[in-house]
């Protein structure tokens, strides 16, 4: 399940499940990469993704992905290590300040 949620400005937040039978498999790599490449272009300046502390696969599938860390934020109690990448030039881009 990949969803996407207009973000402040011209971000959009990148939202990814996958079910505990297709991790691991290049499922989300994928999918992730077919939304952002999609995307370019677009309206969208950037793609935000926000990764709970502690979730080591999220991290290098983000990585994977071309998108670098720009900061840190705590949301319901959870603190998230958030990544960014710009879609028009295709490398990171600054800080997000919305959770």
């Amino acid at each position: 399940e990949i969803a996407l949620i207009k973000g402040i400005a011209d971000d959009v937040k990148l939202i990814v499940w996958v079910l505990p039978e297709a991790r691991c498999k290049g499922v989300a790599r994928k999918a992730c990469r077919t939304v952002i490449d999609a995307l370019r272009g677009s309206a969208f300046g950037r793609v935000v993704a926000y990764v709970a502390e502690g979730n080591s696969r999220s991290v290098r599938l983000i990585e994977r992905l071309g998108m670098v860390g720009v900061g840190e934020d705590t949301a319901n109690g959870v603190r998230r290590q958030v990544f960014a990448t710009d879609l028009e030039l295709g490398s990171p881009s600054g800080p997000a300040s919305e959770p």
